[in-house]
């Protein structure tokens, strides 16, 4: 990356250009409980990692659709990077 690249962006344009993320998130959630006849009530935890579960309107989407289940982080950013090599290890190894 270029050094001193910079892109200012304002809080209001970032939640806007983000806003169906969460949404995205939280109907795929919606989706997958359906497809196993689980109810939210039923989810103890919330496993959270990746960048994305850090910007708080998108963390507020998912967890309304456990609102009971307590919240476990993992490694915000080392997690999705290990997946990836894992996965990249299976295709090209």
């Amino acid at each position: 990356m270029e050094a001193g690249l910079k892109a200012p962006i304002r809080r209001q344009a970032f939640e806007a250009h983000t806003s169906a993320l969460g949404e995205r998130i939280a109907e795929h959630i919606r989706r997958c409980l359906k497809s196993a006849g689980v109810g939210a009530d039923q989810i103890d935890a919330v496993f959270l990692t990746g960048g994305s579960t850090r910007i708080p309107h998108v963390r507020a989407a998912i967890l309304g659709e456990a609102p009971e289940a307590r919240v476990v982080e993992g490694d915000i950013f080392g997690a999705v990077g290990a997946g990836l090599t894992i996965e990249a290890a299976r295709r090209y190894g």
